[in-house]
C-alpha cells in the first residue's frame, strides 16, 4: 500500500507496508554487500594472470621503467572496472560499486605509502559535488585515519 494522501491506511496496514519496505530495502541493500563482498575478494586478481603478471615482472628487469609500467597499467585497467581509464568517458563510465571499490584501492594504497586518501581524492576527482561525496565517505567512515 501506497502513503500517498488518498490512500487511507488502517495502523494494522501502515504497521505491515513499513516492515515489508524494511524488508525489501534490506534485501536489496544485502545484493549491494555480496556484490561489494566479491569484488573484495576478486579485486586485482587480474595481476596474477597473464598478459599482466608477466607485464609486472618485466618491470623491475627492464630498462625503460616508464614503458613498461605503462603497458602493465594498460594492461590492467583493460581488464579492472575500478579504474577511471577502464572507460571511454572515465569515471563517468562507472557504477557506484565501482567507485566504491576505486575508493578503497585508494584508501588501502594511502595507508600503505601515501599520500592521504583526501589528497588522492583531491588530485584525480575534479567534479565537485563526486569529489565531496567521496570527501563525506572517508570522514564519515574514519578512512583518513590511519
Amino acid at each position: 500500500p501506497s502513503l500517498s494522501p488518498s490512500n487511507s491506511l488502517s495502523s494494522e496496514q501502515l504497521r505491515e507496508s513499513i516492515k515489508t519496505h524494511r524488508r525489501e530495502v534490506r534485501h536489496i541493500m544485502n545484493d549491494f554487500s555480496s556484490a561489494i563482498d566479491y569484488r573484495g575478494w576478486d579485486h586485482d586478481d587480474s595481476k596474477n594472470k597473464d598478459p599482466e603478471w608477466s607485464l609486472l615482472l618485466q618491470i623491475p628487469a627492464s630498462g625503460n621503467y616508464q614503458d613498461s609500467l605503462s603497458r602493465a597499467l594498460k594492461e590492467h585497467w583493460k581488464h579492472n572496472r575500478h579504474h577511471m581509464e577502464h572507460f571511454k568517458n572515465g569515471i563517468w563510465g562507472m557504477d557506484l560499486l565501482d567507485i566504491l571499490e576505486m575508493l578503497a584501492d585508494w584508501a588501502a594504497h594511502a595507508r600503505r605509502e601515501g599520500p592521504p586518501l583526501i589528497q588522492i581524492i583531491d588530485e584525480k576527482i575534479t567534479d565537485p559535488l563526486l569529489n565531496q561525496v567521496l570527501r563525506n565517505t572517508v570522514t564519515y567512515n574514519g578512512l583518513d585515519k590511519t
